[in-house]
């Protein structure tokens, strides 16, 4: 795999937004490449915040989903239940990141990138990660291996 395109959460400000995915306010698109690069792509507004659904139900991530395609991988800082779902079921990949700063984040996902582009990867062969894999935007972390 070359590259894989990447979703983030964010708040208005442009910030890692600190709850679920599908909570942001806004939905910034990167494109990893295999060497680690991150190149900024569009930003979408979060118009199905307002969903008025239970929390956790289908519609608002399928919703979600659709304003974002194409995309490989979904960044937040909180697994939800739709995260732990697609996890189990569908064709993207979900990550949380636990971050202290924002200036982490990019940085985080670059050195992880290896990893990234393996999970995408044993999706699309039919054999995903049951679990939403944890990253530590810490720079001396280690890789998890889930």
């Amino acid at each position: 795999m070359e590259s894989l395109t990447l979703v983030i959460g964010q708040d208005a400000s442009g910030a890692f937004y600190p709850g679920h995915f599908g909570d942001a306010d806004r939905f910034a698109a990167y494109t990893l490449r295999a060497d680690g690069t991150l190149e900024a792509g569009r930003v979408v507004a979060n118009s199905s915040k307002t969903l008025d659904e239970t929390h956790g139900a289908k519609g608002k991530m399928k919703a979600v989903l659709a304003t974002l395609a194409p995309l490989h991988c979904v960044v937040a800082a909180q697994a939800s239940p739709n995260f732990k779902r697609m996890a189990r079921a569908a064709p993207i990949q979900p990550v949380v990141v636990c971050c202290a700063s924002d200036d982490l984040l990019l940085p985080c996902l670059a050195r992880e990138c290896a990893n990234l582009m393996e999970w995408v990867d044993r999706r699309r062969r039919g054999d995903p990660l049951t679990d939403v894999p944890v990253l530590e935007a810490a720079p001396s972390q280690p890789s998890p291996r889930p």
